[in-house]
């Protein structure tokens, strides 16, 4: 009878999964000597250290909180992470693929125009004292300029050849200004303060998504969306899609 012994005397001992193991020990040992004056073998259950029942409902409150061994928290934590370093390589990835569609070169220069709008938004910001939206309005714009003169004065003389002088041109390209800029400024990131609108964080419960991360990922799906909106559903993009083809 377990009501004898002192240990029963707590409230909750055995409802609750995390009593201690001396707890746990002095009622198995109770109940094998109870098996033992009535002169049964002690069981399988009582000989263990913490009883089946209790491991299997701490067993079922792990199951709600892991997912193949990984904590939720840390699962939901990297697959957000993920998403957001997935919306850089999408914005990046885009231009990309327009540029091979349209004029059927591989431009190894683009990994690298991306840097060089890293880089003049951040001259923007910290020596042209403009504000966060010039800095994100212009670049583009200065971007865009630098591809007009690489397409200009570089590119159009290959469009008649094969596909291979392009690629290393483009190659090339990127190699000398990722020599540059490494050169002048180094391999680590450059600091920049942000606008007072994207200070703070989201409290997502399982981890603290600052605000400008999340600006990341909305501008990203803007950017991609605003993209196949153009190429499909304008007369624009109907063009664009007519110089692919023929």
């Amino acid at each position: 009878d377990l009501r004898e012994s002192p240990n029963s005397r707590r409230p909750g001992l055995l409802a609750d999964p995390r009593g201690n193991d001396s707890d746990v020990a002095s009622i198995n040992a109770h109940s094998n000597r109870q098996d033992i004056a009535s002169g049964q073998r002690p069981s399988r259950r009582a000989a263990r250290r913490e009883p089946r029942p209790l491991r299997r409902r701490a067993a079922g409150r792990l199951v709600v909180t892991d997912v193949f061994g990984v904590p939720t928290q840390a699962l939901m934590g990297q697959l957000l992470i993920g998403l957001i370093n997935g919306a850089f390589y999408a914005m990046l990835s885009l231009g990309l693929a327009v540029i091979f569609g349209l004029l059927n070169i591989i431009n190894f220069t683009h990994g690298a125009q991306y840097m060089m709008g890293a880089f003049c938004a951040w001259f923007l910001l910290q020596y042209a004292g403009l504000g966060y939206w010039w800095a994100l309005a212009i670049t583009p714009v200065v971007v865009g300029a630098t591809g007009i003169v690489i397409e200009r004065t570089m590119l159009s003389r290959l469009y008649k050849l094969d596909h291979l002088y392009g690629l290393l041109l483009t190659f090339g390209l990127a190699l000398i200004f990722q020599g540059l800029f490494t050169n002048y400024f180094g391999s680590s990131g450059q600091p920049y303060r942000l606008p007072q609108e994207f200070g703070g964080a989201f409290d997502l419960g399982f981890m603290m998504l600052p605000r400008y991360r999340a600006w990341v990922v909305v501008a990203s799906l803007i950017v991609c969306l605003s993209t196949w909106y153009v190429i499909e559903r304008t007369k624009l993009g109907s063009y664009l899609r007519a110089a692919t083809e023929n």
